[in-house]
This record gives C-alpha cells, structure tokens and sequence, in this order.
C-alpha cells in the first residue's frame, strides 16, 4: 500500500514533483524537489522524475542492484540533459531526486541533493545521507542531526541535477521485509520532524495521518515554510493499488512551450498594465481631480460596464515584451517588461466608471493602441 501528499506551502510556485507506481515488478517512489534559486526549478523536478521513469520502464523486469541503478541514473541524465535545454527559461535548471524501488527483499535507493528516502524496520530507522553543507557539518561531528533542519547552511548543496555537469547519486541496496515502510520525501517535509516523528508516523501510516504530517509541517514554518512531498510505501505487494487522496499521483509533465509560472508572471504582468493603463485614462478623461482619492478603481456591479477603453489584438515576438508608458500631463516615461511567450495576446481593457464611451476621444484611443501596439 501506498500513500502520498503534496502541499506547496508558502512558496509561489510547486516546484516539488512527486511520483508512485508500479515498474518491472518493483515499486517505484519518487521525488524531485526543483531548486527555487534557479531557474525553472519545477521543469527540472518534472523531466528529471520522467526521464528516470521512462528509462525504468525500458527495461522491463527491473532487476535491483546498485550498478544497474547506477547505469538507470545516468540514462535518465542524459535525458534530463537532452530536453532541458529545449525547455524556454530553464538554461539553469537544477533539481534534487530521491528514488526507493522496492522488489522481493531487496530496498534500493538513488538520491542526488537533500530529498531523502527513509527505511523503518526491526532494526530501527536508516535514511539515505544528503549531498549538502549540513551533512558534511554532521559528519565531522561539528552538529547534530537534530540541528540540520535550523542550521544556517541547511538548503545549500554542493551536489544536484543540472542542465550540463555530471551528477554522480549515491546508490543504496538494503534487505526489506515485507512488514518494513519506506518514505520518500523532499526537505520541506523532513525539516519538520524529529527521527522519533518519523518513526512513529512510519509505524502507524495511514493516508490520514501523512495528510496531517505535511499540514503541520507547513504550519511549523509558516508563512515562510517550503513546498512539501512525501509518499510512504508499506510493505511489499508491488501489485497492491496505492491509496492517494491528492490529485497529483501523477508526475505533471513538463510542457516545452511555457511554465505555470511563466502564464503566471504573465497574468500578474498584465494585471498591472491594465490597471495602470485603466487608473490613467480614468483620470485623463473622467474630468475629476487626480488627487481625489475616493476615485473608484473597480465596481461592484459588472453589468455597469459600459465602454471599452482599449481592445486589441499585440504580437510578442520574443519572451521578453516590452510595454512603454509615457505621462499625457509630464511626458515622463516607465517600462513593464512582460515574460511574455512568442505568440499573440488579446488585451482588452474595461472603463470602471461605465461612462467614458460618451468622453473617450476617439483619435487618442486610436494613438494608445498604437503606441501599446508598437511597443510589444
């Protein structure tokens, strides 16, 4: 039985993937954490989390031993590597990878950076070491385990997936019993938790339970807690169904065209332009004071829009469009660089007083449209 949670935390963005399933006869967990001080850092987790897949899945009957996990990573990089750069804004893409396949008897895990597996059996709790500063701290006895999750150094790593170097992981082949547990997880998970948490969660895991975990993880470092990951493997029935109450039991796949987080930035972008736009041409034309700050910005009511303002149809040409505005009243000028894919965007812009179809002078919404028009 399986079970796995996802929770983005207070980050802007999910860059945590997190995949569970059934490969060669083997269970299969992983999870990519994309690093956030990097570009594209949610494509990195994705292709890296589908580049190992594809290549487990290649081989039919998986049979787990650390150099054959050895030669599956290193397929799956150069497939990493292939694709990334194809990927618009992801020339610096880097990723963590946290990997257990779980067949028969044997536990074998591949990690790179600090997502971790854990193994609880009957003789305690293992997990995989990180490739971080914090690590080597605890290694040279200079802190404790107990410390790593509140250390200053904690998220800097001197190992992960990019689009370029060789990334050698540590390889891992344990005996696994068919009453043992394994967690997969990212560091927004683990920081959160004692090994004695870990443990105890580990021997009662439910899908309720682990729901609850990441919750209070979030909670524990909020409102600067991470992207959360985790998924629990008990036993060995590779043929049992795992149990996912979240909608993400599937790797998101990576799209070459543009991120979420590109449309989002777009949508934000292009929120502003036209609430700078709208605030400007109320003012030029409303006739009212631009100091009067009872000004409305919005209405309540949508059926009390009347008028158009500014409708029309721009071509951006590259992904990083230009929008020039310049004062009607000082002549001052200021640019809103929109990230912008190659491609065409309808931008249309609605008067919030609902009256300006009787003041909009028709020459200066004709002047506007070109001006916006040439300028993306």
């Amino acid at each position: 039985m399986r079970f796995q949670v996802q929770r983005q935390g207070d980050r802007e963005y999910q860059e945590d993937t997190l995949w569970n399933g059934v490969i060669g006869g083997a269970q299969v967990l992983m999870v990519a954490d994309g690093l956030g001080g990097h570009d594209a850092g949610d494509q990195a987790s994705a292709l890296m989390v589908e580049s190992l897949r594809v290549c487990l899945e290649a081989e039919g009957d998986l049979e787990l031993t650390e150099a054959n996990a050895k030669q599956w990573f290193q397929d799956a990089l150069v497939r990493f590597q292939e694709h990334i750069v194809q990927i618009e804004g992801a020339k610096d893409a880097h990723t963590t990878l946290a990997c257990a396949l779980i067949k028969g008897q044997t536990l074998l895990t591949i990690t790179v950076g600090d997502s971790r597996v854990y193994h609880r059996s009957n003789q305690g709790l293992w997990r995989t070491k990180d490739h971080s500063v914090v690590q080597m701290l605890v290694d040279d006895g200079e802190i404790t385990e107990a410390e790593m999750a509140t250390h200053p150094e904690q998220g800097k790593l001197y190992r992960s997936i990019g689009p370029t170097k060789p990334a050698k992981p540590r390889v891992k082949s344990r005996e696994y019993d068919a009453s043992d547990q394994v967690l997969v997880c990212s560091d927004g998970f683990w920081e959160a938790f004692s090994e004695l948490d870990l443990n105890e969660l580990l021997r009662n895991s439910t899908q309720q339970s682990l729901d609850a975990a990441a919750d209070s993880a979030a909670l524990k470092f909020s409102p600067k807690s991470d992207n959360i990951s985790a998924v629990i493997a008990i036993g060995s029935n590779s043929d049992e169904e795992s149990n996912v109450s979240d909608a993400n039991d599937n790797m998101i796949e990576p799209s070459l065209d543009i991120s979420n987080r590109s449309r989002d930035r777009f949508l934000i972008g292009l929120s502003i332009v036209i609430a700078v736009i709208l605030v400007a041409l109320v003012m030029r034309f409303s006739g009212e004071d631009k100091s009067d700050e009872s000004l409305p910005v919005g209405i309540e009511d949508p059926s009390q829009r009347e008028a158009c303002l500014l409708d029309g149809t721009f071509l951006a040409e590259t992904n990083s469009s230009r929008v020039t505005f310049r004062s009607i009243e000082t002549g001052e000028e200021f640019e809103v660089i929109l990230p912008l894919s190659e491609g065409k965007y309808e931008v249309v812009i609605d008067d919030s007083k609902g009256d300006c179809s009787a003041e909009l002078d028709e020459a200066e919404e004709a002047r506007l449209k070109s001006k916006i028009g040439n300028s993306i």
